[in-house]
C-alpha cells in the first residue's frame, strides 16, 4: 500500500472509532479532513450524516451500528 492509502486507512479507522464511541463531532471533523485530503466519498458521507443525525436526535440506546437503506 502507498503512504496515501495507509493514511486514508488510518483516518478512516479513526473516524469509525469516533462514531462507535459516540464521539459524533469528532467523527464529523475527521470525515471532513478525509474529504479534504482524498476527495468526497460515500463512506465519509454516511458517517457524517449519521453523526449529524445522532447529534440532532440522540439515540436512546446507541450501539454504534449503521443500518444501510440502499446498496
Amino acid at each position: 500500500a502507498t503512504d496515501d492509502q495507509k493514511r486514508l486507512a488510518e483516518m478512516s479507522n479513526a473516524m469509525i472509532d469516533a462514531y462507535t464511541g459516540a464521539e459524533f463531532q469528532t467523527c464529523i471533523e475527521i470525515s471532513q479532513k478525509i474529504d479534504a485530503a482524498f476527495g468526497k466519498n460515500k463512506l465519509t458521507a454516511c458517517y457524517r450524516e449519521r453523526s449529524e443525525s445522532c447529534i440532532a436526535s440522540p439515540p436512546p440506546n446507541f450501539n454504534g451500528t449503521i443500518l444501510l437503506s440502499e446498496k
